[in-house]
């Protein structure tokens, strides 16, 4: 599956299988992927795919809920999902550190 692919589906609604991130609670998960793919797509979206430019996108537009290691793991994912590819954003990670999650609040 594509980074795009991937964010599409989310926005959609539809179930996706993603790597848990920060705190394990379903609801902080999916608080943390909200911000972590519109992190990625505003990246996608922007002509400077430099460090500059992400931490400037990821200050304008990280939610001020997230804990430091929630939204430091979503802006790690993004980056990587971005500039590598989604599959080297989760090549390191075993099958058992996945989970099914669905975003409640689809466009």
């Amino acid at each position: 599956m594509t980074l795009e692919q991937l964010i599409s589906d989310w926005k959609a609604g539809k179930e996706v299988r993603l790597l848990h991130l920060g705190h394990g609670h379903v609801v902080r998960q999916k608080l943390t992927y909200k911000y972590a793919l519109e992190l990625a797509e505003t990246f996608l979206n922007s002509p400077d795919h430099s460090m500059k430019e992400f931490s400037k996108l990821s200050r304008d537009i990280r939610p001020p809920r997230l804990l430091t290691a929630e939204h430091e793991a979503a802006e790690s994912l993004a980056f990587v999902a971005v500039t590598r590819g989604l599959e080297q954003a989760f090549a390191e990670y075993s099958d058992h550190q996945f989970f099914i999650i669905q975003r409640e609040d689809a466009a």
